[in-house]
Formats: C-alpha cells, structure tokens, sequence
C-alpha cells in the first residue's frame, strides 16, 4: 500500500512541478519510479512471491526499450552522413535520458500491475486521477478569470490557462484523461446504486447517494470548464470526440443502459459551466483557423520542413529525443530559433525511431484498446468503468497529439501510462476471478 501511494505521489510531483520536462526533474522522475519498482521487487522477493505478469503489453513495450538500447550503443554524431539501415543516435545524451524515462515507465506499469491489490487502493487511484483533475482546473481558471498569470512564480506563456504545465495543449489533455476517468467513475456509480433498475425520475431521486453522484457531475464540470479555459482548440475538440466514443463504445458493447442519460447530464454541465464562464474566447481561436496564414507560418511550416527527416534513417530513425538536435539542417522557419518538439507525436516519433519503432507504439494502443473494450463488456462495474475510462483517453491522446507533443512531457506520460496499467490490471484480476471475490489474497505493500 506505501508504494503505491509513492507511485501517485511521484507522478503528482511530475505534474505540479513546472518544466518537468527539463533533464534535472526528468531524472528525478525516472529515479522516484526506479526507486518504487525497486521497492516492489524487494518486497516480492522478501515474501517469496516474485513473478513477472504477464501481459501482452509487455512485449511491444521491451521491444521499444530494446530498440533505443540498440540506438544508444550505436553513436553516430555526423548529421551529414549517408543513411544507416541499423538503429543508431545522433546525440547519446537525449537517447540516454529518454530511455531512463521510458524504463521508469516500463517500471511503473510492472508496479502497477504488483500492486494496487484491491478494490478500495483501485479506487483510491481512480480517486486521485479525479482530483488531480479538480486541482489542475483550479489553478488553470485562477490563472485564466483571476489573472493570476503564473505557474508558481514564472510567468505563463502563450495563450489559455495551463495550470502547472507548460503548455495550454498539455493542460488540456491532461484533463481530458481525468474527464474521461470521472465519468467512467459516474457510471459505475450510477450501476452500483440503481442495481439493474431503470434509470427513471422516480428511482433517480430515491437514490440515497444522489447528493455524491451530483458531486462527481459537478467535478466533471469543472474540469471541463478547465478544458474550455485552455482555449486549446484540439483540447476541446478531443474533449467532446473523447465522450462520444465512450457512448458509442457503451452502445456498441451492449452496456447502453443509463450510459445516455449520464452523457447528456455530463454534457449539459460542461456547456452549462462553459457559457456561464464565458467561452468567447474559445470561439475565437476556432475563427482564426479561417486565416490560413496562421497555420502556415507555424504548424504547417514545421511539418513541411520536418518531413524530408524521415529519409535519414526511416527504418529505425536517429534516435529517440533526438529531433531538437537534427531539425535546424532542415528548418526553413526562424532558424535561429530552432523547434525542440515537431508539434506532431506522430511525425516526431517517426523521425526518431522510425516505422519500426513507431510500429510497436502502434502495438501498444492497440493492445490497451483492445483490453479497454474487452473490460466494457464485464458484468463488473469496477472493470467497465476503468474500460470505459481508459477508451476516452486513448482517442483524446490519438487526436491531440496530432498536432502537440503532449506525451513528450513527463507528467502527462505518466499519467496515462497510470491510466493504461490499471486498465491492464482490472483485467487481469478478471481473468483470475479476484475482483467477483473481494480483495487479492496477497500480502501488499
């Protein structure tokens, strides 16, 4: 139980500590992950329980991890030479932290899966997914209505609230996930407590809990009020595209009931809170995609300069983290300023690890979609909610990152990865029959 209060408390500190994506903090990060991993396998082996779960999941993640070993043994700092058909790195200290955060990662997702032995500590993550949520648009709508324009004590950049983060677009998707998270929670509530029954006026308002569950909407609410503040146009866009593939998943898998009812209720709140605040602004960073200008000198210049970058090594590309160092031979756009992310996941791991490498990223979404979709469908209201949480935020990843770099930050990362591996472990508890029956009978820490 300590070390999965550690692994909140260490994502917490990647999330609320401004610029975590410098070295020093990533490093930080990578360690407190490292350390509780560690944990894990010591307590294991102390009470002779130490086993590797097995999880497809695993293979396309080891094989990444393989990958960029392989591209960190493989130097290579002349940016002019002629393609390699092998994996290599253009600058080893990048690869070489990247691949720390990607074993700490790794790391987690095991710990995860050791861990969180029970409904009530499941819970209590779900919980803190929730409240990381509520705390973050907070802050984010102090910044945008109060003028507080700070993180901490730095001035915020750009444009919208960004809570502790350093972009309005990293905010923004990482609310999304604790949207997503709070009305999978409201759904299994909602089961819990209507027991099959239908979900009519009159049983609705004889619902002892009701004052909990308009809570939980509440909070939901507001952490879409923080979506709309960020004036991240994909943000938002994903926001709503990420509750309608959660109802069209709940049709689709047959658990259609009360799912729209609950959908509209949380959309009502959402737009309720968002005109009551404003959403001009919003709407106004919609209208100026019209002024095609606008994403030519930005975006658009960036792909377009980006793209012939693939060429240099397609199959395994340059090494991961490398993208900084290699773009300024190819930008056309303020060279003197040159881009640290391509604002595009997709393009960006492309260049970096290539289609091989951007294969087993694929692999892994598929594996945690498929597993999400097949949690839906369990008559276990713990496990459909954590599917249903865990669809919403895949497709809110799949369309931001299309035009950010979200998942480059460490905070978001590890949020998802969390997201992602108790979405693996419900379903293993499922396979095992351990949720039907209560609590894991394993000794936890």
């Amino acid at each position: 139980m300590f070390i999965d209060f550690s692994i909140l408390g260490i994502i917490l500190f990647a999330i609320m500590a401004w610029g975590a994506n410098r070295p020093f903090l990533m490093a930080i990060l990578s360690a407190g992950l490292l350390l509780a991993f560690t944990g894990r396998l010591v307590w294991s082996l102390r009470n002779d329980r130490f086993f590797i779960p097995y999880r497809t999941l695993f293979i396309p993640l080891s094989a990444l991890f393989v990958l960029v070993v392989w591209q960190l043994l493989n130097p290579r700092p002349a940016l002019d030479a002629a393609p390699v058909l092998w994996p290599y790195s253009v600058e080893s200290y990048t690869t070489r932290l990247y691949l720390l955060l990607l074993g700490s990662f790794i790391a987690l997702f095991y710990s995860v899966m050791r861990g969180f032995h029970s409904r009530s500590q499941i819970s209590i993550a779900i919980y803190w997914i929730i409240g990381v949520g509520v705390l973050e648009s907070l802050y984010g709508f102090i910044q945008q209505v109060g003028g507080y324009e700070y993180v901490w004590k730095t001035p915020t950049l750009g444009v919208g609230a960004q809570g502790t983060l350093m972009n309005h677009n990293h905010f923004a998707l990482l609310l999304n996930m604790s949207i997503c998270t709070g009305v999978g929670f409201l759904y299994r509530r909602t089961l819990e407590l209507l027991r099959g029954q239908i979900l009519g006026i009159r049983n609705f308002l004889n619902m002892s809990e009701l004052p909990r569950l308009f809570i939980i909407l509440l909070w939901i609410g507001f952490i879409g009020l923080g979506v709309f503040l960020s004036l991240s146009r994909t943000g938002i866009f994903a926001m709503f595209a990420a509750l309608g593939s959660m109802l069209l998943a709940l049709g689709c898998s047959g658990k259609r009931k009360h799912a729209v009812s609950i959908m509209i209720a949380v959309l009502l709140v959402v737009f309720g809170l968002g005109l009551y605040s404003g959403m001009g602004d919003a709407f106004d960073r919609y209208a100026s995609l019209a002024r095609n200008w606008q994403f030519e000198e930005s975006r658009g210049t960036l792909w377009k300069d980006a793209w012939p970058m693939i060429a240099t090594s397609p199959l395994f590309g340059t090494g991961l983290g490398s993208f900084k160092w290699t773009y300024p031979a190819y930008e056309s756009l303020n060279p003197d300023i040159p881009a640290v992310y391509a604002h595009n996941d997709y393009l960006q791991l492309i260049i970096e690890i290539g289609f091989i490498g951007f294969g087993l990223v694929l692999w892994a979404f598929v594996i945690c979609l498929k597993t999400a979709l097949k949690n839906l469908k369990s008559g276990d209201p713990l496990t459909r909610s954590i599917g249903l949480a865990a669809i919403g935020a895949l497709v809110a990843v799949a369309i931001q990152e299309f035009v950010d770099y979200s998942l480059f930050i460490p905070g978001v990362a590890a949020m998802l990865v969390l997201l992602i591996s108790l979405n693996e472990k419900v379903a293993s508890l499922e396979k095992r029959g351990d949720l039907q029956a209560g609590d894991v009978k394993s000794i936890s820490c």
